[in-house]
């Protein structure tokens, strides 16, 4: 499903359930500027399938912000959605992917694969 699709929104936000309130808000203000956003709770519909969905929504996306945090790290729909923004970086050939760190954490899903962010 990697193929080429028609780019519907500037910022796809990758995040953990648990960083909700931060995505809102990143949501809110990139809005107000004009950014079209996809955010799971806005976009989703009962009775998709879940995978399909996020996948058509990355490969729709110019970029993917990812909120990281020490629970963003170990949630696997995260990693799923970075492995797509990985892939989506390499058939692009393009930077893809947005980091925002939102507290001091090791990064192990991101190391040596999205330039600046390191284990700390």
């Amino acid at each position: 499903m990697l193929g080429e699709t028609k780019t519907m929104y500037h910022a796809f936000i990758c995040h953990a359930s648990e960083d909700k309130p931060v995505a809102r808000r990143l949501a809110s203000d990139l809005e107000r500027h004009g950014v079209k956003v996809w955010l799971d709770e806005r976009e989703l519909q009962v009775g998709e399938s879940l995978r399909e969905r996020i996948e058509q929504a990355l490969e729709q996306s110019h970029h993917v912000i990812v909120l990281l945090s020490r629970t963003s790290t170990k949630k696997e729909w995260v990693k799923k959605e970075l492995s797509t923004a990985f892939s989506l970086e390499i058939g692009r050939q393009k930077k893809v992917i947005l980091p925002v760190l939102l507290e001091e954490t090791s990064v192990p899903l991101c190391e040596g694969k999205v330039k600046g962010v390191k284990s700390l």
